[in-house]
């Protein structure tokens, strides 16, 4: 069977634009919202449970307290009053189950069985079949159909049905309770008067029932709706704060958010760093003659090489056009240095096939120390590591230059 569901699933999606297909589809996301809903009603009517079986013991002692102290004058009566408290007897068993069930299903923290449904069914039939019960055993001693009407607007009132469910369970209950009165009543007006009651009483708790199952229906329609516009609204901001704080074409940090990161590490950290400046050599060359889409794409692969070799070590920025700058947290301006030269060597290895033609690429790096405990701080390692680059590029480009604090400061 659960080869030709997924056999059935599988035609419909590859299955085109057919009517059929269409009506498929369409009839399969009703099916599938449909679904959720009453998982979420029959949830509804579990977390009730403990409710229900509380009130309807309570209502079952009441019952039982007041009929055993009952003295019932003749044997009619007697009987009567024996049923009744057997009634009231199964009422109690049954409400306790039940609120003993909704207890288990608390603490078991259970969100949801298949077998939940049937239980509130089966309490539903319990519930209305109490009251034709208790109403045809009532008519020992009373025209009265009070049990009935009752139970019809509790059973409307208390659980969450499905509006065609609900149709077959009250016009069921309504049939059997007017077939059953037949047995028990002889008078042919007070019958039909008590069976057009009964209509009434199973029309108005069919009624309820619809009223609260939209009233529900439309209250977690409206709660999915927020979670979805607050879900959607997260997605927007992070994917707008991430914008705000990343370059768009690379992926890395834009200067506000790489210059905010610096400022924090410095500020929290008296560990020694270091700053890397990366200049792509003859990148507008290579523009001029392979155009700027692909210009784009040896910027994006260039970042990520970076990137993958700085990892956490660090942050990356583009800092503009095809100039990157990094910053290497907790290391010495040697070993700066030694990362340097190794990216140098693996922009070098990198080759970009183009046009049948296989094309190397290089780049210039300037190193410089970044502290703490250095005056003026980031802008003043900017400076330096900028002059660093412009005598890597000077003396030939493809190489790594190195301005340390002592050397600017005597420059």
């Amino acid at each position: 069977m659960r080869v030709l569901v997924r056999y059935r699933d599988g035609f419909f999606k590859k299955g085109g634009n057919t009517m059929i297909v269409k009506l498929y589809r369409r009839w399969h996301a009703v099916h599938a919202r449909n679904s959720g809903l009453v998982r979420d009603m029959t949830m509804a009517n579990v977390h009730r449970l403990f409710l229900i079986g509380l009130l309807g013991s309570l209502v079952a002692l009441a019952h039982l307290l007041n009929f055993g102290l009952l003295q019932p004058e003749g044997a009619v009566e007697a009987l009567w009053r024996q049923r009744i408290l057997f009634s009231h007897t199964v009422l109690l068993g049954v409400m306790l189950i039940v609120m003993a069930f909704g207890i288990w299903v608390r603490q078991r923290k259970i969100t949801y069985h298949a077998s939940f449904k049937v239980f509130q069914t089966g309490l539903l039939v319990f519930v209305l079949t109490l009251g034709i019960v208790v109403t045809v055993i009532d008519q020992a001693v009373t025209q009265s159909i009070t049990p009935f009407i009752l139970t019809s607007m509790i059973g409307g009132l208390a659980l969450f049905s499905r509006p065609s469910k609900s149709i077959l369970i009250f016009s069921l209950a309504w049939m059997v309770y007017a077939i059953s009165l037949q047995r028990v009543i002889t008078d042919a007006e007070i019958l039909l008067t008590n069976q057009v009651n009964g209509f009434t009483a199973a029309a108005l708790g069919l009624f309820l029932s619809f009223v609260i199952w939209q009233n529900k229906a439309r209250t977690i329609e409206q709660h999915a709706t927020i979670l979805a516009q607050q879900e959607a609204l997260l997605k927007t901001n992070v994917r707008l704060e991430y914008l705000a704080r990343h370059d768009q074409l690379t992926g890395l940090y834009n200067r506000s958010a790489f210059i905010e990161a610096v400022h924090n590490h410095i500020e929290t950290s008296s560990e020694p760093g270091c700053l890397i400046m990366v200049d792509i050599d003859r990148f507008k060359d290579y523009n001029d003659r392979h155009g700027h889409p692909q210009g784009d794409r040896l910027l994006v692969a260039f970042a990520k090489l970076l990137d993958t070799h700085i990892g956490n070590k660090g942050h990356v920025c583009r800092w503009g056009g095809e100039e990157f700058i990094i910053h290497m947290r907790k290391l010495s301006l040697s070993a700066c240095e030694a990362h340097a030269e190794f990216l140098r060597e693996a922009t070098n290895k990198v080759h970009l096939d183009l046009e049948e033609v296989s094309e190397t690429i290089a780049a210039s790096f300037g190193v410089t120390e970044l502290s703490a405990s250095q005056a003026g701080g980031f802008d003043s390692a900017y400076e330096r590591v900028d002059a660093a680059l412009y005598r890597a590029k000077s003396a030939g480009r493809n190489r790594v230059a190195v301005t340390t604090l002592v050397s600017s400061n005597t420059e």
